[in-house]
């Protein structure tokens, strides 16, 4: 984490207490006795906040790990390509089609829709295609 994102956490964490919020300032090996299904390898050397009544995320953060997990793991980040269509063949996601026409013949696809993500599911007719 830069310095600034690591200072800006920190900065968060002040505020919170100074509102009388239940906040922490937790080093990894401290996440485990507070947070059990955390894995403290996740937690940046520089500390995550924990709120212990929220069930919130610090979704940059998880989306930055998320993605560097996915790409070291050798699947290819695909960034811009507007509405695109997940492509099925006998039952399985096969190929994602771009909104630029580009085909990418897949194992399997990540949608990642924004603030659409509740309504996608509901209709696959918008998203995949047999």
């Amino acid at each position: 984490m830069p310095a600034a994102e690591a200072d800006g956490l920190r900065a968060r964490h002040r505020h919170e207490v100074g509102h009388g919020y239940e906040s922490h300032l937790l080093r990894p090996q401290e996440i485990a006795a507070q947070v059990p299904d955390v894995d403290p390898d996740a937690v940046p050397a520089t500390r995550a906040v924990w709120n212990p009544g929220e069930g919130w995320v610090d979704l940059p953060s998880l989306v930055k790990f998320l993605i560097k997990d996915f790409v070291e793991q050798r699947g290819r980040l695909v960034t811009h390509a507007g509405p695109s269509r997940v492509e099925v063949r006998d039952g399985e996601v096969s190929a994602v089609r771009t909104a630029g026409g580009d085909r990418l013949e897949v194992d399997a696809a990540v949608l990642a829709t924004g603030p659409a993500v509740p309504a996608v599911p509901d209709d696959p007719s918008g998203w995949m295609s047999q």
